[in-house]
């Protein structure tokens, strides 16, 4: 076998096997196929002041918040510290798996805000994001609260 016809097998090998083996850039989700997915709906409980804020992964895999930008969303009279379930790290929900975050009253004891009234989620529509291994996952804001 001459050395030109080798070359030429060599090269043809190696191109073969290149496209077997995808590419980091391949593996990067750029359709939204398995992307990471989140819905926050605010929970009240009927009758009293206490409001949390529910983060559900709603995503059919496993997905991990690396980080919530702003860690805090600030309202009125108080915030809910998004920050606060990354503290130790990045959180893994499961699919459908939920992490509450309450709201945390400061200053006047006056309530402003309703069962149903939505100021706090469209406030949290337009500011929160939320980070996932070098990514930014879609996130839904219900308007209508959950009431338990």
């Amino acid at each position: 076998m001459n050395i030109s016809r080798r070359t030429a097998i060599k090269s043809i090998g190696a191109g073969l096997a290149g496209a077997a083996i995808p590419s980091s850039h391949a593996s990067v989700d750029t359709n939204g196929i398995n992307a990471d997915t989140f819905s926050v709906q605010l929970a009240h409980q009927w009758g009293k002041d206490s409001m949390v804020a529910i983060v559900k992964n709603t995503s059919d895999h496993p997905a991990t918040i690396t980080q919530f930008a702003p860690g805090a969303v600030v309202a009125d009279y108080g915030r809910f510290n998004f920050s606060h379930l990354t503290d130790n790290g990045p959180l893994t929900l499961a699919a459908g798996e939920e992490a509450h975050v309450p709201f945390t009253v400061m200053g006047t004891p006056v309530k402003p805000y309703g069962h149903f009234d939505n100021r706090l989620q469209k406030i949290i529509r337009d500011s929160l994001t939320i980070n996932t291994q070098n990514r930014v996952a879609k996130v839904t804001t219900t308007l209508s609260p959950k009431i338990v």
